[in-house]
């Protein structure tokens, strides 16, 4: 300029920086705000950045780790000293090359620490939204599947999601209640038709009370009901296997229920052979007795 000074915005960048920024898979704008902002905040070089940035990431999955132990007051802690961590020395870097991505996270972020019943998928797609800032600093990026998570958890994440639950959970006991005076007879093969509805709806109860747990436990002063959360299936490994054997349980007293009232209807090839040998000894259409044989599509 006239004055013979260099403005900040073409103040020569330290060697280091000046070098390392070079190497990105961006445009030359960005690598040069990339630069500027590392200098502003006086961190050396990008390697020390990315440093930070595992900080941020460490921490995190301490939080998870905490919140899968059950211990909610430490994971808070941790997951609110990896914001600081983040809103100091990460958020203004990522804003230089992706501003909306820096604005995602940190919505991200807000949402989590206001978040009730924190579960660890949550840090899942939190820990995914920090690589997803390394991906892009590199040219890359974890692509639209990530993204959808996101969006879905910026949505739903908090009471919506509580509620959610709730409502399907306290649902389940109507179909549940007419199940049990449907299949609750003497034969054998309907009650087994039964417990296959129980077993269905048995996931979806178990996460209602979970959360019912986990809003008594950061709203009503009943930190205890908090190890209820341990009930969800997006909590840990042992939800997760119970989910498994009862999606197994379901499959096998519906097929042994079904299986038995299509045999008794005769709509099995080997039933079918049992029922015409033993044709001549059942009694007249006329008379109605408990061993009568109604077909399948008969009103009984």
């Amino acid at each position: 300029d006239e004055g013979g000074q260099v403005s900040p915005a073409e103040s020569p960048l330290p060697q280091e920086i000046r070098e390392e920024v070079s190497l990105l898979r961006l445009d030359p704008q960005a690598a040069t705000r990339i630069g500027e902002t590392l200098q502003r905040l006086a961190i050396p070089s990008l390697i020390n950045w990315l440093d930070l940035l595992d900080e941020v990431r460490s921490s995190l999955a301490q939080a998870q780790l905490y919140t899968e132990a059950g211990q909610y007051n430490r994971a808070r802690a941790q997951l609110s000293y990896a914001y600081s961590r983040f809103r100091l020395k990460v958020y203004p870097v990522v804003g230089a090359y992706a501003p909306e991505l820096a604005e995602r996270a940190d919505r991200l972020f807000l949402a989590m620490q206001n978040a009730v019943g924190l579960r660890t998928v949550d840090f899942t797609v939190l820990l995914g939204e920090i690589q997803e800032i390394e991906e892009r600093l590199l040219g890359s990026s974890l692509g639209p599947w990530h993204t959808l998570q996101v969006q879905l958890q910026l949505f739903l994440l908090g009471i919506p999601r509580a509620i959610l639950f709730l409502l399907a959970s306290a649902l389940a006991f109507f179909p549940l209640y007419l199940g049990w005076i449907t299949f609750s007879g003497r034969n054998v093969y309907w009650t087994l038709l039964g417990l296959a509805f129980l077993f269905l709806a048995l996931p979806i109860l178990a996460e209602g009370l979970s959360y019912m747990g986990s809003i008594l436990a950061e709203y009503g002063g009943l930190p205890i009901l908090g190890l209820l959360a341990n009930l969800s299936i997006a909590q840990g490994l042992v939800p997760y296997l119970a989910w498994g054997i009862s999606a197994f349980l379901v499959v096998a007293f519906a097929g042994a229920g079904l299986r038995g009232i299509a045999a008794q209807f005769g709509l099995l090839k080997e039933r079918g052979r049992e029922v015409i040998t033993t044709q001549d000894q059942r009694p007249s259409a006329t008379t109605l007795t408990s061993e009568t044989i109604v077909e399948w599509d008969e009103e009984f």
